[in-house]
């Protein structure tokens, strides 16, 4: 006899039964992905400015590294050919040179920069200072600082122009974005007030019953341009047995009817069973 229609027989023979119980472990229920993955300088790794310096951090030149395999390869068939080799391109070397000496260079250029601001800016301030003591300078010394301060009175004069030029276009261009936004914003509204009264028929009665060939007959007779519109046709606007029977009902003789609610074979059955 079956017992496997017994709903507690598994409950009952798995709590005596040590067979679940067991130290062996399989490859699938140990601990793995223990350790976190990081992305290799390989892989296009991005660092700081202070660690570009070394080759591992720094980005990969894929460029320079195709030149330079196309380079070996063409080197390599003229070789066989029995052809000079091609020289290195200089833009190729300054693109080899180390990461460390092209920043060296950068930063005594900018370093020199500096020092020339500076020094300009010292004898900028040494020329006022002499300036209000030396009252009997030569009138060489005089035509000279006047033609300075005429020079920097210009370039301000110029600056202020540029300035007072730089706002006046600004201010045309925001005059000119603020009337096309309002322009755009009267045109939609427009729009939107001709679409919810053309897309609603119950708001001009006498349209919508004209329908959309007496609405154009009107419209091109002398309608005086006004908006016209009409009724949108049912899905069952032509079927095949759409009004058939308003003739039929009228005219004595009755010819064959292709419909099996209108045929005489049904009217006499309902004549015959539900009268």
């Amino acid at each position: 006899m079956s017992s496997a229609h017994r709903p507690t027989w598994d409950p009952a023979a798995a709590r005596g039964d040590n067979r679940h119980v067991s130290k062996n472990f399989s490859a699938r229920q140990m601990p793995a992905h223990t350790k976190l993955k990081f992305r290799a300088p390989a892989q296009g790794l991005v660092v700081d400015p202070v660690a570009r310096d070394n080759d591992e951090g720094a980005r990969r030149d894929l460029k320079r590294e195709l030149d330079e395999a196309e380079r070996k390869s063409r080197n390599k068939r003229r070789k066989e050919q029995g052809l000079e080799p091609e020289e290195e391109q200089p833009q190729e070397q300054e693109r080899q040179a180390p990461v460390s000496e092209r920043r060296r260079l950068i930063e005594q250029a900018v370093g020199l920069d500096r020092d020339a601001d500076a020094s300009d800016d010292e004898a900028r301030g040494a020329k006022d200072k002499g300036k209000g003591r030396d009252t009997s300078a030569a009138p060489q010394d005089g035509s000279d600082d006047s033609d300075s301060d005429s020079d920097s009175s210009d370039d301000e004069d110029d600056t202020a122009a540029l300035l007072r030029e730089l706002e006046k276009i600004k201010q045309e261009r925001a005059e000119e974005k603020a009337r096309q936004e309002k322009e755009r914003a009267e045109t939609q509204q427009s729009q939107r007030e001709d679409d919810i009264a053309l897309g609603n028929p119950l708001l001009n009665l006498e349209n919508a019953m004209k329908g959309s060939a007496a609405a154009q007959a009107a419209s091109a007779g002398g309608g005086g341009g006004s908006l016209e519109f009409g009724v949108k046709r049912r899905w069952d606007e032509d079927v095949i047995f759409k009004n058939q029977a308003q003739g039929n009902e009228q005219s004595g003789k009755r010819g064959f009817v292709n419909d099996l609610t209108r045929s005489d074979f049904h009217r006499a059955l309902l004549r015959r069973f539900i009268r």
